[in-house]
């Protein structure tokens, strides 16, 4: 059982993901609110792995660390395969997402039919490109390369191994720099999803904090923006400035977002067990 008093290790994602929780250790926000948070953070070049072997997945099951963040979509898959987390909290509502593509030929969805788009297996990647795609084309004309973590993609389509990659934020402006250009866009749920005994005093704090972040994030965006670039090779990132983010505040998760988002997985195969909301939130 966590104790009070015991320091909260967070896992960060890459790019726009976690960005919040960066801010709050920056501004001091987690003191501020009585928290003694440790920020963790995660490799941008991460491989193609199967879902528990992954390092953030490795961290939380073997309770190393207290929370990461991850996509709705995930988080209720990770929970369906027997994953101790439990989804705390939702950090933002507006976490973009792009197709992305250099080719001038490829300039609309339909000509991503039967074309592999680079992806990470089971991650916000692979489920916002079906999301994005799957009202323009066929599903069945909707394919997927698992490739990995973002800088993984990114470098594939700048090398011509790929022709369309799926990118969030930071990495879609990163990519229009170096020539790319979006096919498909959207905005999707980031979670936090974390142990299901951290205490809810301590959730509630994380909120605050969170909130407080996203505050400042979209009042001064510059003041922070090389905090996000830091997981960026000095030669991808000479002379990128990203334009600005926007988060929507944090709030607690609903039933009406886990019955839609639970009907959209079950319908196309990704979940198999018959989740409940209460078999996905802490107590």
């Amino acid at each position: 059982m966590l104790k009070k008093s015991k320091k909260i290790k967070i896992m960060t994602n890459t790019g726009a993901f976690g960005f919040p929780w960066l801010v709050a250790k920056h501004e001091n926000l987690f003191k501020r609110f009585g928290l003694d948070v440790e920020i963790v953070q995660r490799d941008p070049y991460a491989p193609e792995e199967p879902v528990f072997a992954r390092k953030k997945e490795r961290a939380l099951e073997s309770e190393s660390i207290s929370l990461y963040s991850i996509c709705e979509w995930g988080a209720l898959q990770r929970i369906a395969e027997g994953s101790i987390g439990k989804i705390l909290y939702v950090i933002s509502t507006k976490s973009p997402f792009a197709v992305m593509a250099i080719d001038p030929r490829i300039k609309s969805v339909k000509e991503l039919s039967i074309l592999p788009i680079g992806v990470k297996s089971c991650a916000g990647s692979h489920y916002a490109t079906i999301r994005m795609l799957e009202k323009r084309i066929p599903i069945e004309e909707i394919k997927i390369k698992h490739i990995g973590g973002p800088l993984n993609r990114l470098e594939a389509l700048l090398t011509g191994k790929l022709k369309a990659v799926t990118l969030m934020e930071h990495y879609i402006d990163l990519a229009k720099y170096h020539g790319a250009h979006a096919i498909a866009k959207g905005n999707f749920s980031e979670l936090a999803f974390g142990r299901g005994d951290l205490p809810a005093e301590m959730r509630s704090k994380l909120v605050l904090a969170v909130r407080e972040a996203i505050h400042l994030i979209n009042k001064n965006w510059k003041k922070y923006q090389q905090i996000l670039l830091a997981d960026i090779p000095p030669r991808l990132k000479r002379g990128f400035t990203p334009k600005t983010i926007r988060y929507s505040p944090p709030k607690f998760y609903s039933p009406s977002d886990f019955k839609k988002t639970k009907e959209w997985m079950e319908n196309r195969g990704f979940l198999k067990s018959n989740l409940t909301f209460q078999d996905v939130i802490t107590s």
